[in-house]
Parts: C-alpha cells; sequence; structure tokens
C-alpha cells in the first residue's frame, strides 16, 4: 500500500473549515493479482490543526487496467444552512494522479498542468501549447477547435 500527503489551505493561506474532506475518485475499477478493487472513493481527513492529510491508497501504477484518481475536495459551510446541513463546497481537480507503489505527495503524483476541459474563447489561438482535448473558441468566426494528439 502507498501513502499519499499532503497539506489542505485556501489561497489566503487559511485553513479550511472543520468537517473539509479530500475524497481520491478512482476513474474505474480494476484488478491487481488477485484482487478486485471497486471504484469506491476514499475518503481522507485533513487535520484541523495544521491542514496535513495522510491516506492509504492502492497503487495503481500495478493495476489493469489503468487507472488514475481524481481528487474531490468538499467543504461544509456552516452558515449557509445551519450547523451540519451538509456539503456545500466542491472542488474537482481536473488533474491525474498516479499513485506508485512508494507513494509520495499530491504535488509530486499529479499528472498534467492542466486539465482537458480548458476551453478558451478569443479572437486567437491560447498561447503556448494547449493540452490535449482543451478547445479554443475563435471569437471572430464562432469555430470550435479541440487539440488532439
Amino acid at each position: 500500500m502507498a501513502i499519499v500527503t499532503g497539506t489542505i489551505f485556501d489561497f489566503e493561506l487559511e485553513l479550511m473549515p472543520a468537517g473539509t474532506r479530500i475524497g481520491f475518485v478512482p476513474s474505474g475499477p480494476g484488478t491487481s493479482g488477485s484482487s478486485l478493487l471497486p471504484s469506491r472513493t476514499v475518503w481522507a481527513i485533513p487535520s484541523a490543526v495544521d491542514g496535513t492529510f495522510s491516506q492509504v491508497l492502492y497503487p495503481n501504477t500495478i493495476v489493469q487496467p489503468n487507472t488514475w484518481f481524481t481528487i474531490r475536495i468538499e467543504w461544509p459551510d456552516p452558515n449557509y444552512y445551519g450547523e451540519g446541513k451538509g456539503f456545500i463546497g466542491l472542488d474537482l481537480l481536473d488533474a491525474r494522479l498516479v499513485v506508485p507503489a512508494e507513494g509520495g505527495t499530491v504535488s509530486e503524483l499529479l499528472q498534467g498542468d492542466s486539465g482537458s476541459n480548458l476551453i478558451w474563447a478569443g479572437p486567437t489561438a491560447p498561447p503556448g501549447n494547449p493540452t490535449v482535448g482543451s478547445f479554443w473558441i475563435d471569437t471572430t468566426n464562432g469555430q470550435l477547435m479541440r487539440w488532439a494528439a
């Protein structure tokens, strides 16, 4: 089993509210040796003191067919519905987390610098080399283009 670690803060470097949880969502079911691995989300609860988390995960580099994890972050806002009324904040990190047997930090294990859901709208193509699967809407003529391998 591999251990994946990290720390979670908001963009103001503040701790997330109590009750925040981080889901590691498998891309699909798989097998490894004689084990069957269903695509059930595995949840990590970060420390309320410093935002650190540590989660044991099956290394998906030895799973067939190839799988990866997507990271799902959920947090409550007690001022919205009232105390204990459910999660209302949700982020889905649009990158693949590939976990080797030795584990590692989230930032080391994420693959790709942007997801396939990037949509650029403008009169010129996006700068640099867009990720395969990214879209560009040419605002001068309304054409939609998609980057392919």
